[in-house]
């Protein structure tokens, strides 16, 4: 299975958690959330994945990665209020 960790003080949730290593749903408190990029890594620090997300109106979005993950621990983060590089 595929574990997703964030910090502590993100200002998101991560469900399914495990996750099916395809895609998973973040929700953001704020539901005012900017767009924000989603970085996920691997244990070793290796960036996966990467993107530009908009977050509904409640505050949810979904991402779809590009190939499964491996089965392991994975991190993700959010940074706020950048635009798409």
């Amino acid at each position: 299975s595929v574990i997703l960790i964030k910090g502590r003080d993100s200002p998101f949730t991560v469900y399914p958690n495990p996750s099916d290593g395809k895609s998973f749903q973040y929700y953001f408190s704020d539901p005012s959330a900017e767009d924000r990029r989603i970085i996920v890594q691997d244990f070793s620090g290796k960036q996966v994945y990467s993107a530009l997300m908009s977050p509904d109106k409640d505050g949810k979005e979904t991402l779809h990665f590009n190939e499964q993950l491996k089965a392991g621990v994975y991190t993700v983060f959010s940074i706020g209020k950048l635009v798409p590089t």
